[in-house]
């Protein structure tokens, strides 16, 4: 029950609940703390068993338990209105031969059953009397040989509360099923084993585990070290102090493991003290967080968006707490969080670690613009000094010669140097993420549209975006509404009362901190369940008839086609009309507007944001929007024009707002480094189609190059978009002035 009303909550606020059972007495005793300041009702307006029946099938959100009336009801209730939101148990019944079918519609929403009364059940072994305290998640990959040792320790831990383990099984291909199968845990520990097989990496194997918890206090640990004894304790008091916060990882050789849980434990200074030592990080530029000793609360993780899937092993831990600190979740260290790593004895495997964490360094300093800050910012001079330890080896007697140690120092310096250099080309775009970070589960879309509107400063208009989508001629599926930490007005206090006014109109996402438009349309893309999707900016408003003439023009399109889009009118502050979007922005001719895009957007962008109508699913299968950007539109249109045709229509179905404080306004600046960027990795996309577009864009790139330096794009960054740019060049002269002229400092 708790994890169900945790999933409702990320579709929204619960503004109330009503328990229907046979059983009113029991719920009022048992279930009503699960929802505090909300109000609270119990069973139907009626006596009856069918007066019952018919509240549970009008209800608009829906927690099934275990029996067929509950079966029935959700049945009912999403026959009747399809955009109901059921979640019930992903097992309905259990066979005597074990087999649990899933007779439940592919819209409703599962969760994982745990059998506490089967004993052989490789999912679920020991039980614990109430919610856990704690949710401690192991991601493991062939860990059969390594796992029972961290149980062992988890097993065996002193002064902790009730807490479960969730051992996330990530592809692995021996025997760990029927480890936790074999594994004893005590009284007021449970044991749970959960798969996570779409995609390889801790991270999603992490991710996996958040979902499957059902604590408010998560706590993550590898599955090849060993935890303190009181490391559950010790975690619990870092939460008193911080939501995040990482723990001290204490290297052990791993021949030593092999003497046991104790030993081990009593080499990293194992202590029950609790020293207060939960301190805010000095290098919060490059914040550091131990993966494999870590903890969160579930809101954090949530806010944060869990770890992104996309980073290349080893560096989602890095990403994860960069992203913590942006989203106002200090970077904090717990000393006494104490975990025993098991340190690789090989020089070779030592030296791929090191390689490894510096690509990763570069990838993240290139991804948040952190080269200023970086211990690496000066990597040339780094290899210069590889080179004259090396020659100070040679002078060494060989019995003291340490040539992995060189070639280490060397390789990290070459790799940090080579992503300094190459890893911001173009930045790729970020994979969509659900709010746990993990993709989105490919389940059958249901019908309609989600409208998305974002709100900034928007106090004076978003009433009026507001109306003119609840008054669709074909109403929307789904509105989710976000605002991005307004500062000015008093925007989210005129989205909650019309809310408020409108119960079951829109669903209200307000951003704790100012994330930026690109982010925020990202944590709304990841609650989307419809068909279509359609995201407009707070000032800007519909036609009456915008859902119902893009949702027809799009279904009577081809499959492949990703996105409708219309003309737009254009008003000022005051609503006067200044004219049409078209007549600002010309339309091409003919099938420049459908099948010939890429090739026209190359010269200009005439689509009007607003009126971009789109497949959900395209939308996610191309990245969602790429979070490295300050706008949404052009970058986006340019990754889906490299690959499919548009529908179009000219009717003016949006209108969108003039105003001095818009994106348009204030970010496009021709002398600006952010919309240089832009413009920089949006054109890139079209390269590579064929020679002609590629000359053409090439030669647009390098201008752009050419005026990166001038409005205080790093050195770095300028000589990569000259070299990327450089067969647009008029001459490789001109190419290698301009490359020398971005190395010498501006004044």
């Amino acid at each position: 029950m708790e994890r169900a009303l945790a999933l409702h909550r990320q579709y929204g606020p619960i503004n109330g609940v009503r328990f229907v059972s046979d059983d009113v007495a029991w719920c009022r005793e048992h279930l009503t703390d699960l929802v505090p300041g909300v109000p609270v009702e119990y069973g139907s307006a009626g006596e009856s068993m069918f007066d019952d029946l018919a509240a549970v099938a009008a209800a608009q959100r829906l927690v099934l338990g275990n029996s067929t009336f509950s079966y029935w009801g959700g049945f009912i209730a999403s026959t009747l209105n399809p955009a109901a939101q059921v979640i019930g148990p992903a097992e309905h019944e259990r066979g005597p031969d074990g087999n649990a079918p899933t007779w439940f519609p592919a819209s409703w929403k599962s969760l994982p059953v745990t059998w506490l009364d089967d004993p052989t059940s490789p999912t679920a072994v020991g039980h614990l009397d109430r919610t856990p305290e704690v949710s401690v998640i192991i991601p493991c990959f062939n860990a059969a040989a390594t796992l029972p040792m961290q149980l062992e320790a988890l097993f065996t831990q002193e002064d902790a509360p009730p807490f479960e383990i969730i051992v996330v099984d990530n592809r692995s291909t021996d025997d760990l099923g029927a480890v936790v199968a074999a594994a004893s845990p005590p009284p007021g520990v449970s044991l749970h084993l959960v798969h996570a097989d779409a995609i390889g990496g801790a991270g999603y194997a992490r991710n996996v585990g958040m979902a499957a918890a059902r604590a408010d206090l998560l706590m993550f640990c590898d599955a090849d070290d060993v935890v303190s004894r009181w490391w559950v304790a010790h975690g619990i008091q870092a939460f008193r102090e911080a939501d995040v916060w990482s723990g001290s990882c204490l290297p052990v050789p791993d021949a030593d493991f092999g003497r046991g849980v104790n030993a081990v434990r009593d080499m990293i200074g194992d202590s029950p003290e609790w020293i207060p030592s939960v301190r805010e990080q000095d290098h919060t530029s490059f914040p550091i967080l131990m993966g494999g000793d870590f903890g969160a609360t579930a809101e954090a993780l949530r806010r944060i968006g869990g770890f992104d899937v996309t980073i290349p092993a080893g560096g989602e831990d890095n990403d994860f707490a960069i992203r913590a600190v942006r989203a106002g979740y200090p970077a904090v260290s717990c000393k006494v969080a104490r975990v025993a790593y098991r340190q690789r004895q090989n020089s070779r495997d030592r030296a791929k670690d090191a390689v490894r964490a510096a690509r990763t360094h570069a990838l993240l300093a290139n991804r948040f613009g952190l080269w200023d800050r970086s211990h690496f910012r000066n990597w040339p001079s780094a290899l210069a000094r590889t080179g004259a330890a090396a020659g100070r080896m040679a002078l060494r007697p060989r019995a003291e010669q340490d040539w992995w140690a060189v070639g280490t120092r060397a390789a990290v310096a070459a790799a940090v140097g080579l992503g300094h250099v190459t890893g911001g080309f173009a930045p790729g775009p970020r994979r969509a993420r659900s709010l746990l970070g993990a993709p989105p589960r490919q389940t059958t879309p249901l019908p309609g549209t989600t409208v998305i509107v974002v709100a900034y400063n928007h106090e004076q208009f978003v009433e009026e975006c507001l109306d003119s989508i609840l008054h669709q001629t074909r109403p929307a599926a789904r509105v989710l509404i976000a605002d991005d930490c307004s500062p000015g007005d008093d925007t989210q206090g005129r989205i909650r009362r019309y809310c408020a006014e409108h119960p079951g109109f829109a669903e209200f996402h307000p951003n704790e901190v100012n994330i930026g438009l690109t982010r925020t349309l990202n944590r709304m893309l990841a609650l989307v369940e419809t068909e279509f999707v359609t995201y407009i900016a707070a000032d800007d408003f519909m036609r009456t008839d915008r859902i119902e003439k893009h949702e027809d023009l799009l279904a009577s399109a081809e499959a492949g086609v990703p996105l409708a889009y219309s003309d737009a009118t254009v008003v000022d502050g005051e609503g006067n009309v200044l004219g049409l979007s078209s007549e600002e922005f010309p339309w091409p001719d003919g099938d420049g507007r459908t099948t010939g895009v890429l090739d026209q957007l190359v010269a200009a962008n005439w689509i009007p944001a607003a009126s971009m109508f789109m497949r959900t699913a395209e939308l996610r299968r191309c990245g969602g929007y790429n979070e490295d950007l300050f706008y949404e539109d052009f970058e986006l249109l340019m990754r889906l024009a490299r690959h499919h045709s548009f529908a179009v229509t000219a009717e003016p179905l949006v209108t969108v707002r003039r105003l001095e404080t818009s994106i348009g306004a204030v970010g496009f600046d021709p002398r600006s480094a952010r919309f240089i960027r832009a413009q920089y990795v949006s054109l890139a996309h079209a390269l590579g189609r064929d020679r002609d577009l590629d000359a053409r864009v090439l030669r647009v790139l390098w201008e752009l190059a050419i005026r990166a330096r001038a409005t205080g794009v790093p050195w770095w960054e300028t000589v990569r978009m000259t070299w990327r740019a450089r067969r647009g060049a008029p001459t490789m002269k001109a190419w290698g002035y301009r490359t020398a002229l971005a190395l010498i400092p501006r004044r």
